[in-house]
């Protein structure tokens, strides 16, 4: 039995509504096994990806889904409303809900409103909750006080929410 771990700040979502199902997310497309695409792709339909990926690949809209099976690779960042991955990314990921499979590898940063990361599933990244409220962080110097150093949290905020990319 595969243990699932789920994080984010909303009710845990139920795996079965982010499983790839081809009538349920309108899967049009398909990347085969053997195939390489290099270049990036913008779609607006959920893809099934079982090949290899050079570039990014962003799909616009709500309720879309990204599926990268075990066995398929994309070296590039994705975007996408969900995304499934079984398989191996380096890159940054950045949806609303990710899904990380037992066989999924993760190389790069994960973006994200909820995760749910099965047991055995492979990251070497940092996770940042809320892609909608998503800054970048910027050093900022710690203030020192008689009772030891103190963060500035307004100064935090305001230069973090300079870089803010919606």
């Amino acid at each position: 039995m595969t243990s699932l771990v789920t994080f984010g700040r909303r009710a845990p979502a139920n795996p079965a509504d982010i499983k790839p199902s081809a009538e349920k997310h309108n899967i049009t497309s398909l990347i085969a096994a053997s195939a390489v695409f290099k270049g990036d792709l913008l779609l607006k339909e959920s893809v099934h990806v079982c090949g290899t990926i050079v570039g990014s690949v962003q799909i616009e809209g709500s309720g879309v889904l990204f599926s990268l099976r075990e066995g398929g690779r994309v070296e590039g960042k994705i975007e996408a409303d969900m995304v499934v991955v079984a398989g191996t990314v380096i890159g940054d990921v950045r949806a609303r809900i990710v899904r990380l499979m037992p066989t999924a590898r993760i190389d790069g940063n994960i973006f994200y409103d909820r995760i749910l990361v099965s047991d055995g599933a492979t990251i070497n990244t940092r996770c940042m909750e809320s892609i909608r409220d998503l800054v970048q962080e910027k050093p900022v110097p710690a203030q020192a006080s008689a009772t030891g150093a103190v963060v500035d949290i307004e100064q935090r905020l305001k230069a973090s929410s300079s870089s803010f990319a919606p």
